[in-house]
């Protein structure tokens, strides 16, 4: 196993110690284009990295923030589509408009363990039991950060997405950090602008 680190690994650690040494931190992400979007309709496709996972468990927290729970079950009053059409860069407008479209159900501020899982899947199962969600798809969706210390438990989460049918998972994420979701189909236009 090659433990060397790759180009994007070094990027991404300039970018963290730069956006430390300016004082703006994890929660200045997106103006820092550290943040990309991806909306996927679990019940048609999910890509594979979100399926599956044969890494161990990180052992620390991710330093990629946010400013919401890193698992999130809403209802949206507009389509994620609608609210994110570009994966990559997210605009902060975007990222504000979705805090105000969205009506949490459940929520978590970690995805650490299995009993967030359990917890998760728990309130999914009872929202596909409610008599208004017998359409196709349930009207909830789900927001996901997928960061290395979430990515044990992610494929768990897009796997009860699926089973269930979750209308949306939305994932947020670092581009500058594997797995890379951007090359893979998608329902977005793809980038607002090429990556420099």
């Amino acid at each position: 196993m090659n433990c060397d680190p790759t180009r994007r690994d070094i990027v991404g650690a300039i970018w963290g110690l730069l956006a430390a040494s300016l004082g703006r931190g994890a929660g200045d992400s997106i103006g820092l284009e550290r943040v990309c979007a991806h909306v996927y309709r679990p019940a048609v496709y999910l890509p594979p990295p979100l399926l599956s996972y044969d890494r161990p468990v990180a052992s620390t927290r991710s330093s990629f923030q946010i400013g919401i729970p890193e698992i999130v079950l809403c209802r949206a009053r507009r389509g994620f589509t609608e609210l994110f059409p570009y994966f990559w860069p997210l605009e902060r407008a975007e990222f504000e408009t979705l805090k105000r479209s969205i009506s949490v159900e459940w929520s978590s501020p970690q995805l650490s363990d299995q009993s967030v899982v359990s917890s998760f899947r728990e309130r999914l199962e009872a929202i596909a039991r409610t008599p208004s969600s017998r359409s196709p798809t349930l009207q909830a969706s789900v927001v996901l950060t997928y960061t290395q210390s979430t990515l044990p438990w992610a494929f768990r989460v897009a796997e009860a997405c699926r089973s269930l049918k979750a209308s949306e998972l939305v994932v947020f994420k670092d581009p500058t950090v594997a797995p890379y979701l951007c090359e893979l189909p998608r329902l977005q236009k793809g980038f607002r602008r090429e990556p420099d």
